[in-house]
């Protein structure tokens, strides 16, 4: 199978950009393998081609332009990477070019720096040309200093932690830093193959820097790195092919992203006129749910990964706090009934003195977005719950006989489930253990952190004993069994209570939190006791529905991966 007709047989496989990453790393391999082009019989002999680096490296050196290095041993078959054409010849990396590494002048003489001279650090490393740099140094820092004086061309790799690998070509003249490394490659090796060698092996490369307490190569473990040295005109073409490849693989691309976009598009629409339409159900055949059934039965066209489907939840979620999930029925106990039963209990608990009184503000016709359904009622989420903070941590605890316990981080309470992988234990007061002990159903929020952290929920099931939770989560525990934690859950986890939680909170640059006065005045929406079982189970189905589709797309992404790569090995 020729490449053309591989790029031509693209559509049915590459869906995604990590599809076309694979198959961009798989060019990138075939080039620096001499699998991309032909050879040609008329190109410079590699041994002459040898003959004219050796050759420019000892008039450099003899021009006082660079140091003569040790002689590097030949490359063994055991090292060889992979098989090359007959024509080319395994050498090593230090022997195509002068290597060096750069220098940190110190900042403790300002005469060295707001210089003319670009001194780049790895992050600035682009896998592309580099013209510019944030930061200059000055002539005395070069004369004073180890910093290397690189030339337009040379070719940079970052040696040190999380960049390594990272590449760049100069345009400018310009001095680095001690993490990346120069190379000024000698007359007969074009820098940009030398390039597209560099970027094929990145994961060599970082494979050779792990183990340490912070991953790095160094200079010496780059140039003894085996390099297969084809012919100079080889190397030429090879370059102009994969650009073109490349090119063709950035359309798929654009191509791919304007797929999604408009798929993503319908998909965001479809689910924004079904969460906005009234909320009055008449049947169950005008439900929203056989509409969801609809999106589900014709996934194909809207899902392609697994934020669609998340989507989706989150669209059953607002359907649900409206009730328009499931059809009303009028037999039910009206939930002004249910109201006044919780409002009797929290008065039973206040007058014992068990609970707080947490004030609360009247209720408004605007603090609920949506029409209610008829037998629902609305009510501050701090007059159905008793709701309290945990213990804080780093209290001097000297004077008080202590113990420690498991409890429960921001971390830990994830929307919609709890993640228990790692639980920490702290210290605390032996009389306040049963005070901040968690029971089986009490309803977990979070105070605050990024966007997505602010009143995320979760119900606490007793995985743990005796486990307590810290002071930024509030626990919410509702006032009779009546009164599902599911459902409180389900409502502050919905679009309508995240949008209420996001609004009350306290903003900071890029951090946002609430407080207990917030967390109270919360205006939750109760349905009818029978009508919140219908909802709840009517979600469980759709759940299951959605986790099916995601499996499916993670069945899928999985089948076109094994055939992709069956492909790009057949060819």
């Amino acid at each position: 199978m020729t490449l053309e007709l591989l790029l031509a047989e693209f559509d049915g496989l590459i869906q995604t950009p990590a599809d076309v990453a694979k198959l961009n790393a798989t060019i990138l391999q075939w080039a620096v393998q001499g699998r991309l082009v032909l050879q040609c019989a008329d190109d410079e002999p590699v041994q002459v081609l040898l003959k004219k680096i050796d050759a420019d490296r000892e008039k450099r050196i003899k021009a006082r332009q660079i140091r003569r290095q040790n002689d590097l041993p030949e490359v063994e078959a055991g090292e060889q990477l992979f098989t090359i054409p007959k024509d080319w010849k395994w050498i090593r990396l230090g022997e195509i070019g002068d290597w060096g590494a750069g220098a940190t002048p110190s900042r403790r003489k300002s005469e060295y720096y707001d210089g003319t001279i670009p001194w780049l650090k790895t992050g600035e490393l682009n896998d592309g040309y580099i013209g510019g740099a944030e930061e200059h140094v000055t002539d005395l820092a070069l004369k004073e200093t180890s910093l290397r004086l690189c030339k337009p061309g040379d070719v940079l790799i970052a040696m040190y932690g999380a960049t390594i690998g990272k590449l760049g070509i100069l345009e400018i003249e310009a001095t680095t830093n001690q993490a990346c490394c120069a190379c000024t490659p000698f007359e007969g090796m074009f820098n940009r193959f030398l390039f597209m060698y560099l970027f094929a092996m990145r994961t060599y490369f970082r494979e050779q820097g792990a183990g340490g307490a912070q991953p790095n190569i160094s200079r010496t473990k780059i140039i003894a790195t085996p390099f297969p040295l084809p012919p100079l005109a080889e190397q030429k073409r090879i370059v102009a092919r994969v650009d073109e490849l490349l090119g063709q693989t950035a359309v798929l691309t654009q191509q791919l992203a304007s797929v999604h976009e408009q798929r993503r598009g319908v998909h965001t629409a479809v689910l924004h006129q079904l969460t906005t339409k009234t909320s009055e159900v008449s049947s169950e055949r005008s439900s929203p749910t056989s509409e969801v059934y609809t999106l589900a039965t014709h996934f194909d066209r809207f899902y392609v990964d697994a934020d669609t489907v998340a989507e989706l939840k989150q669209a059953i979620l607002q359907l649900a706090v409206q009730g328009r999930l499931v059809p009303q029925d009028e037999r039910d106990e009206d939930a002004a009934v249910l109201l006044a039963r919780l409002e009797a209990k929290k008065k039973t608990l206040v007058e014992a003195n068990r609970i707080k009184t947490r004030k609360v503000k009247n209720l408004v016709e605007q603090d609920v977005p949506f029409l209610l359904p008829k037998g629902w009622a609305i009510v501050r989420f701090g007059k159905v719950t008793e709701t309290m903070s945990g213990v804080t941590k780093g209290r001097k605890l000297q004077k008080f006989e202590t113990t420690v316990q498991p409890y429960l981080r921001v971390a830990n309470v994830q929307r919609g489930y709890l993640d228990l992988e790692e639980v920490k234990e702290i210290e605390i007061k032996k009389d306040e253990v049963e005070k901040y002990r968690l029971e089986s159903g009490d309803l977990l929020l979070t105070e605050g952190g990024d966007a997505d952290k602010v009143g995320r929920s979760a119900i606490w099931r007793e995985q743990i004993s005796d486990c307590i939770h810290q002071n930024h989560i509030f626990r919410a525990r509702p006032l009779l069994p009546e009164l599902k934690a599911e459902w409180l859950m389900l409502c502050t986890n919905s679009q309508y209570g995240r949008e209420y939680f996001l609004g009350a909170a306290k903003q900071t640059t890029n951090l946002a939190s609430i407080n207990m006065t917030q967390l109270v005045n919360f205006p939750l929406v109760l349905p009818p006791i029978n009508e919140q079982k219908r909802i709840m189970a009517k979600m469980d189905e759709l759940f299951a529905l959605c986790d099916q589709l995601a499996g499916q797309l993670t069945t899928t992404a999985a089948s076109r991966t094994q055939l992709l790569e069956a492909v790009l090995a057949q060819a």
